[in-house]
């Protein structure tokens, strides 16, 4: 297709912006100038071209298991990624989001499986967050990267008796960051178990 932008004087540059690209766009583009006198026009030559590629790259899903994230230390536990982009050259990260920081925990080159199973033997306190996949692909000699819109969410517990011996004390539940007391009257060692 052909757009017309109109260039005010002393303009020397014209932007022209696709707000939303689809893959009609794809082709290649270029330019020239025309410029209209009293009873003349001039036209520059084309300018050198330049080739758009519109890519669908799908969001990756992510899942969990167990699925609920809800962990005691030391659990196994795992994280799945899959996408349904299929590009030559792709691959899923794992992102963990905790405090406000997100980081690649993971990565692994995805070329025909575009399912990946990121296993973690023994969940410690480290492992808490929430986790996204990510697919990245070269496009085009620039990397593209999509998300999953949901996330997985590791929650790592663990359980203490302090302040007394072995079968005397307070008992405290680790959850979410802080080591927090069970308040109940009458807990006791059936309940332990």
């Amino acid at each position: 297709p052909i757009v017309t932008q109109r260039a005010e004087s002393p303009q020397t540059t014209v932007e022209l912006t696709v707000s939303n690209v689809e893959p009609s766009h794809q082709g290649s583009y270029r330019c020239r100038y025309r410029v209209q006198g009293s009873n003349q026009t001039f036209s520059s030559n084309h300018s050198n071209s330049i080739n758009i590629t519109v890519v669908n790259v799908q969001k990756p899903t992510i899942s969990s298991s167990p699925s609920t994230g809800d962990l005691t230390k030391g659990q196994s536990f795992s994280i799945t990624c899959r996408s349904a982009s299929k590009h030559s050259d792709g691959k899923l990260n794992l992102l963990q989001s905790t405090g406000g920081t997100e980081v690649k925990v993971a990565s692994q080159s995805v070329q025909v499986e575009l399912s990946v199973n990121f296993t973690f033997p023994s969940a410690n306190f480290s492992n808490d967050g929430n986790y996204r996949c990510e697919y990245e692909t070269q496009v085009s000699g620039h990397t593209v990267r999509t998300t999953s819109l949901n996330t997985a969410v590791i929650t790592v517990t663990d359980v203490r008796l302090a302040g007394g011996g072995s079968c005397a004390g307070r008992v405290e539940v680790y959850h979410s960051g802080d080591w927090g007391t069970v308040c109940e009257d009458g807990w006791g060692l059936p309940d332990a178990d």
